[in-house]
């Protein structure tokens, strides 16, 4: 078990009744203040009790701090239901581009050439490998993107 050593330099604690040592040192041009008494000071202008209305300024209210951040948070909303629209919009022009011979890419990354599209079950077969012949079945929203339109 290990032990911790005394620290190498002297350690004092303070205690709670020893006064502490205010006195200013020799030749000092300042000089300490007078101790104050609860009767003695003295409140600014516009602070003190019925003093309203003298030039202080009020403090800001939650309503004065909720009224920009609601105002951005509108902007931001507003840019972003724009660019979902946008979106929607290419989507939608790229799927009206489908058609058999066109070359597309799947969500899986899956690359081929439509054969067929099935307007009624929502899929579309690609033609994977021409050497094999292979085709596969693939749901319309798993197109990413067309690349080449077909004739």
């Amino acid at each position: 078990m290990r032990q911790f050593a005394a620290p190498a330099f002297p350690v004092t604690l303070a205690q709670a009744n020893d006064s502490m040592d205010t006195s200013l040192p020799p030749g000092s041009a300042v000089t300490p203040p007078a101790p104050v008494t609860g009767e003695q000071q003295l409140l600014p202008p516009g602070n003190a009790a019925g003093g309203e209305g003298t030039g202080a300024a009020p403090a800001p209210s939650i309503g004065n701090l909720l009224l920009p951040l609601a105002l951005m948070m509108g902007v931001i909303m507003l840019f972003s239901l724009g660019s979902g629209r946008k979106e929607k919009k290419k989507r939608t022009e790229m799927m009206s581009q489908l058609s058999k011979g066109a070359t597309v890419q799947t969500v899986g990354g899956v690359k081929g050439t439509v054969m067929e599209v099935r307007d009624s079950a929502d899929e579309v077969v690609v033609k994977v490998d021409e050497k094999s012949n292979t085709s596969m079945r693939f749901a319309r929203s798993s197109i990413v993107s067309v690349t080449n339109t077909g004739s």
